[in-house]
């Protein structure tokens, strides 16, 4: 709450609207923004600090439905989470 309100102030200062929107699991869920962000898109690239195999999961469906129309899916990790790592079998992307 205390970053948005700062952001509104800093708008009303220079009489600005931000160009972004604080996605903060509290009012906006990540999971819900990315499957709006999916509707009617030919591709979806996202790069992440960590990479949870359960908010892939999250996505799954809206992926799928990208994938099977011709869109491309490309994802760069900077990390892997230990969920990921104790998987059994090796999990592979593709777009």
């Amino acid at each position: 709450m205390l970053i948005k309100r700062f952001i509104r102030w800093l708008a009303r200062i220079f009489g600005i609207e931000p160009p972004f929107e604080i996605v903060d699991n509290l009012d906006i869920f990540v999971k819900d923004k990315l499957k709006s962000m999916l509707e009617g898109v030919k591709s979806f690239d996202i790069a992440t600090g960590y990479f949870q195999i359960s908010g892939w999961q999250a996505l799954a469906d809206s992926l799928e439905n990208l994938l099977n129309a011709g869109g491309k899916i490309r994802l760069l990790i900077g990390d892997v989470s230990r969920e990921s790592l104790s998987l059994k079998q090796p999990c592979f992307f593709y777009t």
